[in-house]
Formats: C-alpha cells, structure tokens, sequence
C-alpha cells in the first residue's frame, strides 16, 4: 500500500449484540477510526463491557432510533459530525450497521478506497419512474415511535393517522430535485459528506421533507448526491427494478429477503462475492461463519 494512503473512518449504526459488534470492530481495525452510534434505547454500559480496539469510540450524543423513521438519518449525520470534527484526513466514511461483518482483508478494502480517492460508492434509482416508491416519499408517514404508550396502541395510532391522510393529501416535495433512491449502504469521500452536512444546514425544507417520510435512510443522502456536483464521481443512476434496494448497495453482499442471517451455508456465495462486507451476521446463529471468516478469509495473505 501506498505511504499517502489515508485511513478510512466506519461510521456504525448499532442497538444489539454486544459481542457481533465488538468483533466487528476488532476486525475493522486495520488503518481505521471507528465511530459508533448505539441506539439511545439500549444500554451503552453492556456494550462498553466488550473489549473494542482503542481506534474505537462510542458518541456521546445518541438518539432514539425507530424503524424506518428519520432518526435512522439523525443518528447517521451524528455519525458524519463526529468523523470530520475529528481532525482526521479520511479517505472515505464508510457506513455499516452493527451486524456486518468484512468477508475481504481490510487491507483490501483500503487499497481499493485509496486507489480513486474521489469517487464516491453510492449508486440510486429515479425514484419519480417508479411504481413502488412514489408513495414513500410524495404522503406523510409518521414513524418515531411514541415512550410511554403501549407499543401495539402507538403503533396502530400512528399508521392508522398516515393511511387517513392518504387519500386525499400530498405533502410538498423539495424544488427542483429529482428524488433518489438506493441502499442504505454507501462509502463517501469527507468533501462529499461535508456538502451532505452543508445542505442539511441551509436547507430545512428539505429535511422537514425527509422527516415524514418512509425509509429516509435509502433516500436522504442518494437525493443530495444525485442533486449535486458529486453526481458525475459517484456510481449514479441504475435503472429501476422495483423494490431491490439490496442490488444497489456498493460494498455489502446483501441477501433479497434483507432479514435472513447468515450461516456457514452461505460460505460459498460469501467466498464468490466481489463485496467487502455480508449482512446480516449475529454472535450466536453466526458463530461458526464468523470463525471461519476471521481464521481463513480476513487473514489472508491476497
């Protein structure tokens, strides 16, 4: 590797099983700074019983996520803020979710990042021809879940009030910008970032937008990059093929179901990837594909 190569910085969106995460991170560091996000709900004091390599840090600012709501993208741009003030020069930022796991030496990862130090692992779809995603983004959906409410009573009042409105309400959409959609999954350069950051700033109609929407976080940051400069240095539009958003992750072997937990059956698809990463892993149902992984792939000599 190069002696100007630059370090990547992981940005982790985490909220169980301490242990998968705490080997993540030990399998990450190689070159690294790692910064996590763990979900306000859970318990930081569990996890910080894990031992974490020192390039590892928890963020002290953390929010209340909730599935598929805004504050998947809140805890995200945390994430990004913590990266840049950290006085660090990063190749990319690159983001993960706790249960992720590398299925390539990270020495590869880096040589591949460092090797176009401008180009940004993002690609997305129109969303505006498609079928399936207009309704995600063109009503209202409010998804953060309300403390304090039985969970099965908060649910149903919640959707029940977004399937009210829909008939016969849209919410404004933001001016002149084509809406992007893609995985949630994406490696950035710091100056790309920083423009993300930038605009969120300027541009409170934008994320007021974002904020009642379904699934921000396969749209917020696409929509932003696919609007800008960054367009012509990122992997860009793919054609629409409905909801497939696990075809249009860069780095992540993703399985079409998005929930299954990976085994040792799945070494042979894991080993003919061209990926970096595999999700979704756990300490237990995983185990024996993590030792493998960690005994014969990431210590590779390649």
């Amino acid at each position: 590797m190069s002696s100007i190569s630059k370090p990547i910085a992981f940005l982790i969106l985490a909220h169980a099983d301490p242990d998968q995460l705490a080997r993540l991170a030990r399998a990450l560091d190689y070159r690294s700074r790692i910064f996590i996000h763990l979900d306000a709900k859970s318990d930081l004091a569990e996890f910080r019983r894990r031992t974490f390599p020192s390039c590892a840090s928890f963020l002290g600012n953390r929010v209340r996520v909730s599935w598929a709501a805004f504050s998947s993208v809140e805890a995200i741009i945390c994430l990004m803020r913590a990266a840049l003030s950290s006085g660090e020069s990063y190749s990319h930022l690159v983001f993960l979710s706790g249960l992720d796991y590398p299925i390539k030496p990270m020495r590869k990862l880096h040589e591949f990042l460092n090797s176009a130090p401008q180009r940004e692992h993002i690609c997305f779809t129109d969303a505006s021809l498609s079928r399936h995603y207009p309704m995600f983004f063109e009503h209202y959906w409010f998804l953060e879940t309300i403390p304090g409410l039985p969970r099965k009573f908060e649910r149903n009042l919640r959707h029940g009030f977004g399937r009210a409105l829909r008939p016969f309400l849209k919410k404004p959409q933001p001016s002149s910008m084509v809406p992007c959609w893609g995985s949630a999954y994406w490696a950035l350069t710091p100056q790309c970032v920083n423009h993300i950051l930038e605009f969120t700033d300027k541009r409170p109609d934008y994320v007021r937008w974002a904020r009642s929407s379904y699934a921000p976080d396969e749209h917020y940051f696409h929509t932003i990059v696919g609007n800008s400069s960054f367009l012509s240095a990122s992997d860009g539009f793919i054609p629409c093929e409905g909801n497939k958003t696990y075809k249009m992750a860069n780095l992540h072997l993703i399985d079409p179901s998005l929930r299954k937990v990976r085994t040792e059956e799945d070494l042979r698809e894991i080993l003919n990837s061209d990926k970096f990463f595999v999700r979704k892993l756990t300490s237990g149902q995983s185990k024996g594909l993590l030792d493998i992984l960690d005994q014969d792939v990431l210590t590779a000599v390649q």
